[in-house]
């Protein structure tokens, strides 16, 4: 064997290895805490569980209902299950007029007021289901609050009215009822509930 070619290599040998080892070590020091760490644990959710964190509304009821006062409801709950909620109609209510305004597959929204009326008492009928925010609901409101928004006219109200129903706000760009100028003006105004 010849030792010139060893003393030659040695040191970049010894270097080579030394590195080697060096990073072996660091990968294991660096690996080793993820190593023996037990593992995550999933939660499996199965759609026919009921959620237990499903958001929950707010609604104030008032009126001729057995048992007035605030409700909480599970998101999606529609008028009909708030009345039942609270005790259905008082004999005394205005039966005809809840025949006529007021709409029981309604959705809640989160701070709405509904309003039941006795028999004989006169209210806004365009208001039955009011929210905390006084949003326009484009579905129910008059040609005249209508008006009441930016840049909206009496021809613009009117084609509002009578391209209902509406299932999202955006529906009004979709049946090119008003523009995109108009929309972004109105969109935090409105509302389909």
């Amino acid at each position: 064997m010849n030792w010139d070619i060893i003393r030659l290599y040695r040191l970049p040998f010894l270097l080579g290895l030394s590195g080697v080892l060096f990073f072996m070590v660091s990968f294991f020091i660096f690996i080793s805490p993820y190593m023996h760490r037990p593992p995550e644990q999933i939660d499996i959710v199965h759609e026919d569980q009921k959620d237990e964190q499903a958001q929950e509304l707010l609604v104030d009821i008032q009126g001729a209902v057995k048992n007035p006062g605030l409700f909480q409801m599970a998101e999606g709950s529609r008028v009909s299950d708030l009345l039942e909620k609270a005790g259905g109609l008082r004999e005394d209510a205005d039966a005809e007029w809840a025949g006529k305004y007021l709409n029981r597959a309604q959705k809640l929204a989160d701070g709405g007021k509904l309003y039941i009326p006795v028999a004989g008492e006169h209210i806004d009928s365009q208001n039955v289901l009011g929210s905390a925010s006084s949003l326009v609901n484009i579905n129910t409101a008059s040609t005249a609050e209508l008006e009441g928004l930016p840049g909206i006219g009496e021809k613009t109200a009117e084609k509002i009215v009578s391209s209902r129903p509406y299932g999202s706000i955006e529906e009004l760009l979709e049946k090119e009822v008003i523009g995109r100028s108009f929309f972004e003006k109105i969109r935090e105004l409105v509302t389909v509930m």
